[in-house]
């Protein structure tokens, strides 16, 4: 009877175990419910036209009452079979584009991107973001709300792949990791409230796990920007572009879709 019980004990204990660890990998990046394959194809997007059903392009500035006077729109164009961002020289510039369609409930996204980091650069930043944000929550820097994952390099620090969340405007919870040029795919899950963010470089099997979160938003819009400072940076001259390049948006899974009116 000890000998049964002892190995009872065992046999819990090792449960125990195995549960805890599949907690620490949190929840599964598998979106279980939602629409068929042929209903999200027609918002997957190769990039081989600009397709204004799916996209807008964006100028929000962020911290627009210290950049606005010395701000240029990036240059946003499809060519090649990609989707090019370049940030212009000689001041603050970003831009990006957001979907013109917007997700409800579960859903898991992806994109490629392609960048290589200009090292020797010191008057200015380089930011690239995959971002999903709140659609009612107002784009501005006090009410901006979502999920980010993406790529900073600023002139004091290496170059990194970061994800973060935005909470009333502020960022929050940010994961970094080092990163020389990029070239491979992020990605983006949402189940129930829980958010995951993953990249992996190309030719790589398996995903790697950035960031984990947990926010409520009711509908959500998709967002891909470059922009040349940091929220820090007060003071640019920019004399150099800075270039991303997306292909491949697909929608692996998506609970609901729901299309702009316009």
């Amino acid at each position: 009877m000890k000998i049964r019980s002892c190995c009872r004990f065992q046999s819990i204990l090792v449960a125990l175990m195995i549960f805890s660890a599949c907690a620490a990998d949190g929840p599964s990046v598998k979106v279980e419910k939602g629409l068929t394959a042929s209903e999200l194809a027609r918002f997957n997007d190769t990039f081989d036209k600009f397709r204004e059903d799916l996209w807008s392009v964006t100028g929000f500035i962020p911290g627009e009452s210290l950049r606005a006077e010395n701000f240029k729109l990036a240059d946003i164009q499809v060519k090649n079979g990609r989707l090019s961002m370049e940030t212009k020289t000689g001041g603050f510039s970003g831009g990006g584009m957001g979907s013109t369609f917007s997700l409800q409930g579960d859903f898991d996204i992806q994109v490629d991107c392609k960048l290589d980091f200009n090292k020797t650069l010191m008057d200015m930043d380089q930011v690239v973001m995959l971002h999903v944000i709140d659609k009612s929550k107002e784009l501005t820097d006090t009410e901006l709300e979502g999920v980010s994952v993406g790529f900073l390099k600023t002139i004091d620090k290496q170059s990194h792949i970061r994800s973060f969340f935005r909470e009333r405007g502020q960022i929050r919870g940010t994961v970094v990791r080092p990163c020389g040029d990029f070239d491979g795919t992020l990605r983006v899950v949402r189940k129930g409230a829980r958010y995951r963010t993953m990249y992996k470089r190309s030719g790589d099997p398996e995903w790697e796990g950035l960031g984990q979160y947990t926010r409520s938003a009711s509908e959500i819009v998709v967002s891909l920007r470059v922009q040349n400072f940091g929220a820090r940076r007060e003071n640019i001259r920019a004399t150099s572009p800075f270039r991303v390049q997306f292909d491949n948006f697909v929608i692996n899974s998506a609970e609901k879709i729901v299309e702009s009116e316009i």
